[in-house]
């Protein structure tokens, strides 16, 4: 068995996304883009044993000061979203078991002290080897769309995207020269809900999402017909 945590840039972390399917939040750019909003030091946990393999990426904080701990004991999270661990197709049970007691060990030799993992609700792994090392909680049920299957919209939403496109509504992809107005749109979506601290993402962020992830992040904006 080998494991071991890998920066961004290892080549060894695009090598294994190549080979599993993955989400976005996978990918090194999104982790290490984490940092901006998150803070902490990316990074991904990587173990191969019986020709299967496991990543998982993380970031890695100091402790609370007021903990009064050694200053190199850390702890471990996945960036927010859902980048839970990735296993090789087919990896058995007992396999992955193997995999996160490498993980275990590892971490403890490095000096963390405690693991916050979110697992991916489409990208499922078998949840009794995590119960064997941790506690697993549910929050509930995750609502997805699958955005390959034929749009089926209410009568009064195809009323009204008919109304828009009659009106002379248009939609952008892509169209970079906008993103100030979606940063603007979007904080004050956040101030009117009365959104925690947490998800006010500043123009840092968003820059860093838009460096890091090239082809994989978009921005849809629709125009009135004036241009707003």
């Amino acid at each position: 068995m080998t494991a071991t945590f890998l920066p961004p840039d290892d080549p060894r972390w695009a090598a294994f996304l190549r080979r599993v399917a993955h989400d976005v939040y996978h990918l090194p750019g999104y982790v290490a883009a984490a940092t901006v909003h998150e803070g902490g030091t990316p990074t991904a946990f990587f173990a191969e044993a019986d020709g299967h393999a496991l990543l998982l990426p993380l970031l890695l904080h100091p402790l609370p000061p007021a903990l009064n701990a050694p200053p190199s004991w850390r702890d471990a999270a996945s960036p927010y979203g859902y980048p839970g661990p990735l296993l090789t197709p087919g990896c058995p049970a007992d396999t992955f078991e193997a995999l996160l007691h490498a993980l275990r060990r590892e971490a403890a030799a490095r000096g963390l002290v405690s693991l916050f993992l979110r697992l991916h609700p489409l990208l499922p792994v078998p949840v009794s080897p995590l119960a064997a090392i941790g506690d697993v909680r549910r929050h509930g049920p995750s609502v997805y769309l699958d955005l390959e299957a034929p749009a089926r919209y209410r009568r009064d939403h195809r009323s009204g995207l008919r109304k828009l496109r009659q009106a002379g509504y248009t939609l952008q992809m892509d169209a970079w020269e906008h993103e100030h107005a979606f940063r603007t749109l979007y904080a004050a979506t956040m101030r009117r809900v009365r959104a925690e601290p947490f998800y006010r993402f500043d123009a840092a962020y968003f820059t860093a999402l838009r460096e890091r992830l090239p082809g994989a992040l978009h921005l849809a904006t629709v125009h009135a017909p004036g241009g707003t």
